[in-house]
Formats: C-alpha cells, structure tokens, sequence
C-alpha cells in the first residue's frame, strides 16, 4: 500500500484498525441507529523520523493531527474518513517544513463471506509540493484492494491502484527540508 511513510502509515493503520473494531463493538451496541451519524475520535501524534541510509541525512520532526469519522452501517460495512487531518514534516536544524493533508475514506465492505473484506480508499494519502519543483511525493488517487477481516489496513490482494502512488517520499523530501 502506498502511503506517505511506513511509520505514520503504521500508527494511522493501528489507528484505523482499533477504530474498525471499535466501530464494529458500537455498531453491534446501538443497531439500526449506528448508521445515523460519525462516531468522532480525535487524533494527535509526534515522532521523530531519525537520520539514516532510507530516509535524509537529518532527523525529520513528524506531527499528525485530524479526527477520525467512523460510520457503521447496518449492512456490516464500515466508512472511516478524516476531518481536518494534517501531516507536518519539519527539519529543527533548517527551520524548514512541510505540510499535507490528508483525505478521503478508508471504506470496508460487509464482509466477503470467506473471512475477508474490500477496502477502498479514495482521495489524498499524502502529497508534498516544494516551490519551483512541483510535486515531490505522492500517495494520491485510488486503491482497492481485499484483506482479512481481522486486519483490514494490510492488504492480501491488490485490486486497483490509480493516480500518484510513489512508493517512498525519501531521496526527494530532504532536499526540501535542508
């Protein structure tokens, strides 16, 4: 899965899949009623990416804030999707940052019927535009793909991957940083 760095995608899937499960204990709770309106998990992290061989050759200052909307429908699948969510890569040495933000649903279907779901996701996985330069990395368009029901932010199967999907945002965010 394409994704703006292993370790925010890591914490953000961690994220995702305690708000699955999370999601799916409200929905068997409240019912029919699950389906009215997003259940609203706020989000707040910083982490050091540290220098090295795979990333730049200065540790990166990451912050992450948004809220998650989580929506259960009746039919057993779920929609999670973000509100003012932001991604903010920064150098302390240079003083200088970055900023994304980040949108769209992380949709799961009801399940398969054979332990498994499909899980689309549509819209800005992350983007970093430098001035004069365009854009540098990008995890933008859309991805389908089928996973188990117990982990559905690992992909099993690769359905559809369309638009910007660059594997990785390092040699070319560090240039913009220093």
């Amino acid at each position: 899965m394409t994704a703006l760095i292993r370790g925010e995608v890591s914490m953000l899937r961690r994220s995702i899949a305690v708000l699955v499960t999370a999601g799916a204990s409200l929905a068997v709770l409240a019912g029919p009623a699950a389906a009215a309106g997003p259940v609203r998990v706020p989000f707040e992290s910083t982490r050091i990416i540290a220098a090295g061989p795979d990333t730049c050759p200065f540790a990166i200052t990451s912050h992450v804030s948004g809220t998650f909307l989580v929506f259960n429908h009746a039919d057993g699948s779920q929609k999670v999707t973000v509100a003012d969510f932001f991604v903010t890569w920064s150098n302390p040495l240079s003083g200088l940052s970055m900023t994304t933000a980040l949108a769209g649903p992380f949709i799961t279907s009801a399940p398969n019927g054979d332990g498994t779901v499909t899980v689309t996701i549509d819209g800005n996985d992350g983007i970093f535009v430098a001035p004069g330069q365009g854009v540098i990395y990008g995890a933008v368009g859309r991805l389908v793909y089928i996973a188990d029901e117990s982990d559905p932010t690992t992909p099993l199967v690769l359905l559809q991957s369309s638009g910007i999907q660059d594997p990785s945002p390092f040699p070319s965010v560090c240039s913009a940083l220093a």
